[in-house]
């Protein structure tokens, strides 16, 4: 679960239930999927997330049934198994694909003997939202890695 942050201005931070329900707002598509793994788990609060069927940079494409305003952007990794350090990449649209912003970039590095988790939490004000995409390079230096995803929630 994406935990809650305090916002500023006064105003009340979001709660767990405000996230959207990603069945009733909207499609997804993914370049590879595991089929034990599939992408809808991601988007379920306590599901077992995502994971790509094959190695290498993956790209998560949400198509928004209407114009939305999203206010937060919550993105849980956890990897158990392989010391890597993937690169991830967020973007939006107000439109189609071949229009997107680029909204932010980081490198997360995962090691099983330590640092098996990352949140990425980000509060933005994107308005008119149509496309969000997630591009995750899931192993930058050997590339042999597989994407995986524990939670992808937005509101």
């Amino acid at each position: 679960m994406c935990t809650t942050t305090k916002n500023s201005g006064g105003e009340l931070p979001l709660e767990i239930s405000a996230w959207l329900d990603m069945a009733r707002v909207g499609r997804v598509k993914v370049t590879s999927e595991d089929s034990r793994y599939p992408m809808g788990s991601a988007f379920e609060e306590g599901g077992q997330g995502w994971r790509a069927a094959e190695s290498g940079k993956q790209t998560i494409t949400i198509f928004l049934d209407k114009p939305r305003r999203i206010r937060r952007i919550c993105l849980r990794f956890i990897e158990l198994e392989v010391k890597r350090s993937q690169k991830v990449s967020l973007h939006w649209s107000k439109g189609q694909v071949n229009n997107l912003q680029l909204m932010v970039e980081r490198w997360c590095s995962f090691d099983p003997a330590g640092s098996t988790g990352k949140t990425l939490d980000y509060k933005v004000d994107l308005v008119g939202v149509r496309v969000l995409q997630l591009v995750i390079d899931p192993d930058i230096w050997r590339g042999r890695a597989v994407a995986s995803l524990a939670s992808f929630r937005f509101a």
